[in-house]
């Protein structure tokens, strides 16, 4: 007991200070990108490396540096990836486990207990993105962005949904007993709800339509990436619509089979 007290007291304080540490090297990194190069200069792909040969100058010595500061900045993309990605199997091949998935999205390695359906088909999709946007991309620096704001709306949107849910929840089941719980009254409530909400959903409006703010939209840039969206969405209703009528089915075997029993 003493312990779950101690989780409830320390983890808002770990998600703060997370949130602070993160937020300072964002800003720090990109303030140090802004000072040594100049913001017409800075390529959205080639801007680290770009930076490290301002700081490091064009002779052996820097382009040593050049060379071992960016595979390091490379391999913590390349391990920030394979984390985020073990994460999203493990739930996906926990979900299809569920019935909410196809069962090759469960498919378990036996010799390693690792979700082996769930990366495959996360490698294949991820792959098929990558060249479906490069059709329509004119530099790595677009294709770079298209990728990013499709797979950044695909992260936001079930915020969209979860922000609701929670002021919902707190109208309907307000007696609950939460070991975490937002302080303040319903007006706080919704307030924060409100303000997350919007913010989300401009944040996926602008990824969509960038050039929405000066009244215009760039179809040649915009299309694309609002068909993947919308893609995106019908085939995951499709699949929840298939994991209801597999549940429903399974839920008429189990009454039959008591019927009968």
């Amino acid at each position: 007991m003493d312990e779950n007290m101690q989780d409830v007291r320390d983890m808002p304080k770990a998600i703060f200070l997370a949130a602070i540490i993160t937020a300072f090297l964002y800003v720090f990194g990109t303030v140090g990108i802004l000072m040594a190069l100049p913001v017409q200069d800075i390529g959205l792909v080639a801007g680290i490396i770009d930076t490290l040969r301002k700081l490091f100058g064009e002779g052996d010595f820097g382009q040593m540096m050049v060379y071992i500061i960016g595979t390091m900045a490379l391999l913590t993309f390349i391990g920030n990836m394979v984390t985020w990605t073990m994460g999203a199997s493990r739930a996906a091949a926990e979900a299809a486990s569920e019935g909410e998935l196809p069962d090759v999205v469960g498919k378990m390695s036996k010799k390693h207990d690792t979700p082996i359906g769930a990366n495959n088909i996360t490698g294949a999709l991820s792959t098929a993105v990558i060249l479906a946007y490069a059709i329509f991309a004119q530099s790595s620096d677009e294709l770079f962005w298209s990728v990013f704001a499709f797979s950044s709306c695909i992260f936001l949107l079930p915020y969209l949904f979860m922000f609701p849910s929670y002021l919902k929840l707190r109208i309907s089941d307000s007696q609950c007993e939460r070991p975490f719980r937002v302080p303040g009254g319903m007006g706080v409530q919704w307030l924060l709800s409100i303000v997350c909400f919007l913010t989300i959903a401009q944040a996926v409006v602008l990824f969509i339509f960038p050039d929405l703010i000066s009244f215009t939209v760039n179809w040649t840039y915009s299309a694309p990436v609002l068909i993947g969206v919308l893609l995106t969405i019908a085939i995951g209703e499709y699949l929840l619509k298939l994991a209801i009528a597999k549940k429903k089915q399974a839920n008429k075997s189990e009454d039959y089979q008591e019927h009968t029993a």
